[in-house]
């Protein structure tokens, strides 16, 4: 049976609560938080499309998952970016904070910045760096996929990039697979196949529906209803892989 990691988490004082309740409610200004969302959705836009600004109805269908009707996306929208002028209790005023999670988890901006901005830890803080990648790629990856990187049309030193040639690293990662055994055939012409009820089995299916789906969302507007629909796809197929951890191979697996 698995069981989950614990994290140390310290003990936290009712007192501690109590000050940073009062602290939030003095710090955050909501109007300027509506204004730092407007700078971002200003910011978004549609290569595809000539780099045109997107419609803040169409970034609702990001926040508003959950939304069928475009009129609920719309309206819904507005009060995020707007405001409701006619309360009088500031915290009701509040953008919906579910939003603007799922704002800054697609955008990379922390919820601190939208909430405090210049004050908070910044912007961008949850973005991978080169350092991230480099470690990913040539620790994690290695040890735990047993991952190939190798670099193709990559001159040595200073020396030009050959003719027609594009530099690139690549990543080969071994699927494992069994042999299925015929006594009446040599041993060089035994068929192989991918062991379907493995780790990297599950990864194979989910790199080729995942491409699948890049290929369709290339091909559809992103103003389109099936738009999200198919970025959503995306993420419920990654989310529907089993959370195993390594090793993923084993000493008697063929590659």
């Amino acid at each position: 049976m698995e069981t989950i990691r614990e994290i140390n988490i310290p003990e936290i004082d009712i007192s501690e609560i109590d000050a940073k309740s009062k602290e939030i409610e003095e710090n955050i200004n909501y109007d300027e938080v509506r204004d730092r969302i407007r700078q971002v959705l200003e910011k978004i836009t549609d290569k595809k499309n000539r780099g045109k600004k997107v419609s803040q109805d169409t970034i609702g269908k990001y926040l508003f998952p959950h939304l069928g009707a475009d009129s609920s996306t719309q309206s819904t929208m507005s009060r995020f970016v707007n405001g409701n002028k006619k309360t009088k209790n500031l915290s009701d005023n509040c953008p919906d904070i579910k939003a603007l999670t799922r704002l800054s988890q697609l955008t990379g901006i922390s919820t601190d910045w939208f909430l405090y901005g210049e004050n908070s830890s910044g912007i961008n803080n949850k973005k991978k760096t080169l350092r991230d990648y480099a470690r990913l790629m040539l620790i994690d990856m290695k040890r735990d996929l047993n991952a190939d990187i190798a670099l193709v049309n990559c001159p040595i030193d200073d020396l030009p990039v050959p003719t027609g040639k594009f530099p690139v690293i690549r990543i080969d990662i071994p699927i494992k697979t069994y042999t299925n055994y015929d006594d009446n055939r040599p041993l060089l012409y035994q068929d192989r196949f991918i062991e379907w009820e493995s780790p990297m089995g599950d990864l194979f299916r989910a790199v080729k529906s995942v491409n699948a789906l890049d290929s369709l969302m290339e091909q559809t507007p992103i103003n389109s209803p099936a738009y999200p629909a198919l970025s959503n796809s995306i993420q419920l197929t990654i989310q529907g892989l089993a959370p195993v951890l390594p090793p993923f191979f084993y000493d008697d697996d063929e590659y």
